[in-house]
């Protein structure tokens, strides 16, 4: 199969209904994506439809509650939602894919595993880390030495790797390099060697750039193989042997530059993002949101250039001033000449500026005649505006989406068919989701998990979300709690262990109550026998329930009091019962707890509420 050209302009012939900017428009696949980039760098509102469109349908993630989220191979800490959310910052990620996608209609994902690369030389099988590789220089030659028994060992305190390999026969021609080996101690030839690294700060997530991107396609099968041409700037690093590259850049790319040829991607190691195509065109590319747009766009940058003139030229008036038609020329000049008469009127605009209130005086009447001034009246807003309209009806939006002020109520049949554009990308971005996962998962060894974004919504559908109520409420067990907690977008993992959390905290509010009603009742019962003891006087035991119904009666009515009344009944209670004082005061601030956390619950419920 031959690369896909996408040549479109061809298709073009001359016709009086042609605009202008047909001969202009773009040629191929690549050139389209160069306008995509200068129209964004240069279109406000283009640059703005397509960066709201691309965070729109990047919702929450959904972890399935039946795999293994919080626990498993790792502690805890390195859980999926902690290496996905925090370690690789994969909210982030997929806002770029989908904004590469809207603006390219297209977008490559690949995971990069970490690597220490190392060199083995050939003559003693010494290792060491390319980057203190000393006067390195790579080419392409044969393999000398079998690495089939190589030992995966790593000292991680020098960086060093020692191991004396066998010698076997290998025609193929692999990238070498020649530097010195720190134990030949002398200029020797290597072979690469990569040691995996299973480290998830490594880990990254590339973006390729869809300019240096070819795709060859079966239009049978569906099948594409995809192609890197490698970019002058990196084929430059890697053949002036920069150690920083060659020790992160993989081993076939490196090997593709020196042989100047492109890079064939394995089957699997890349993922392809694209919007929809047009099967006369090409079915192996998307096309770009803003492709139908282009012309609109041009004709905008027009009149905007034309604005800019009229700015420039029409805004600010043009004051003349002159001997006034009603004056007799001949009389005139009998006083002053014609240059006389530009100075005298000169100097009396710089005394007007000086004095406003001062009065001026000519032998003559004086005329004057303001032109220019009237740009409001040339300008082309309403022509623009109906310009960005087109801008914004090419992206599937309506322009209130841009500029803000979209009414829920008005356009309800608008937002549902956006909605239904967007769910398509929420749907793409789970594919991505789920080839990153798995790949993730190779690389660390850990078992892939089921993630997704939470459906889009861009409305709410009341009476859907009634029903739905109306099931869970029945108690039959048909809707589940996280189902309803998803409708109102509150992650149902993290509100269970919220739910934990209140539960601990009632147990232990709970216990040192009755802990300090324990303590309280045992400094009585070991008061009551000393004063037996000590022969002063019979003494009735108390009576612990009695006691806590009359500390409780008093810590209500002092709840009700402000706390400058409070303090005095309070200290008043300490000098005559210090008893009662204790368990009245454990009790008030028992209950001061409480309040606060149903505070802060209420709060938090009140922020999380749909709109």
């Amino acid at each position: 199969m031959v690369f896909d050209d996408f040549d479109y302009r061809r298709r073009l012939r001359k016709h009086p209904l042609l605009s202008q900017f047909s001969s202009t428009l773009p040629s191929n696949i690549k050139e389209l994506f160069q306008w995509m980039e200068f129209i964004v760098a240069n279109n406000p509102i283009a640059a703005a439809g397509i960066k709201k469109l691309s965070e729109v349908p990047v919702t929450t993630l959904r972890y399935s509650s039946g795999d293994d989220v919080t626990e498993g191979s790792f502690s805890d800490h390195d859980s999926w939602k902690t290496i996905l959310e925090d370690d690789l910052n994969i909210k982030a990620t997929l806002l770029n894919i989908s904004y590469n996608t809207h603006l390219y209609g297209n977008c490559f994902v690949s995971v990069y595993a970490p690597i220490v690369r190392l060199i083995v030389c050939e003559e003693c099988g010494h290792r060491h880390n390319i980057r203190n590789a000393k006067k390195l220089k790579i080419f392409l030659g044969k393999k000398d030495v079998s690495a089939s028994t190589e030992e995966e060992f790593h000292d991680k305190a020098t960086g060093d790797y020692s191991k004396v390999y066998k010698k076997s026969s290998d025609d193929t021609k692999k990238v070498r390099a020649k530097a010195v080996c720190p134990q030949c101690r002398m200029i020797r030839v290597h072979h690469f060697k990569d040691v995996p690294v299973r480290k998830k700060d490594d880990i990254n997530i590339v973006i390729w750039n869809p300019n240096n991107i070819r795709i060859s396609g079966n239009p049978f099968s569906g099948e594409e193989e995809i192609y890197y041409d490698i970019p002058a700037d990196l084929k430059k690093a890697i053949k002036e042997n920069d150690p920083f590259v060659l020790s992160t850049t993989p081993i076939a790319i490196i090997e593709s530059s020196l042989s100047n040829k492109v890079f064939k991607f394995a089957k699997g190691s890349i993922f392809h993002m694209k919007k929809e195509s047009i099967s006369g065109v090409s079915t192996s590319w998307g096309l770009p949101a803003l492709t139908s747009a282009i012309p609109s766009i041009l004709t905008l940058m027009v009149l905007r250039k034309a604005n800019e003139k009229i700015a420039s030229d029409y805004m600010v008036p043009l004051r003349v001033i002159f001997p006034s038609q009603q004056s007799n020329p001949s009389e005139m000049f009998n006083y002053m000449g014609g240059s006389d008469f530009v100075s005298k009127i000169k100097r009396m605009i710089e005394q007007w500026k000086i004095d406003p209130s001062g009065v001026q005086m000519t032998p003559f009447p004086v005329g004057t005649e303001t032109i220019l001034g009237d740009g409001k009246l040339l300008t082309l807003n309403a022509e623009i505006e109906q310009l960005e309209a087109n801008i914004a009806n090419s992206l599937g939006i309506p322009i209130e989406f841009i500029k803000g002020g979209l009414s829920y109520t008005s356009q309800g049949s608008s937002l549902r068919l956006l909605e239904n554009q967007l769910a398509k990308i929420t749907a793409g971005l789970d594919d991505v989701l789920g080839f990153i996962v798995n790949k993730v998962g190779a690389i660390l060894n850990k078992e892939p998990v089921s993630i997704k974004l939470i459906p889009f919504k861009i409305i709410d559908d009341l009476q859907e979300k009634a029903a739905i109520m109306q099931l869970a409420a029945s108690g039959q067990g048909i809707i589940s709690k996280a189902t309803i907690l998803e409708m109102f977008n509150i992650d149902s993992n993290a509100e269970q262990d919220r739910a934990k959390e209140e539960q601990k905290m009632g147990v232990k509010a709970q216990m040192e109550l009755q802990n300090y009603q324990q303590e309280v009742a045992t400094s009585l019962e070991e008061r009551a026998k000393q004063k037996e003891q000590m022969n002063t006087g019979s003494f009735e035991m108390l009576n612990q329930q009695a006691l806590m119904q009359e500390a409780q009666n008093y810590a209500s009515q002092l709840a009700q009091m402000d706390p400058g009344m409070r303090k005095s009944k309070l200290d008043e209670m300490a000098k005559t019962n210090y008893i009662m004082y204790g368990v009245v005061k454990a009790l008030l601030e028992m209950q001061d707890r409480k309040q606060a956390y149903a505070a802060t619950q209420g709060a938090a419920q009140g922020g999380q509420s749909p709109q």
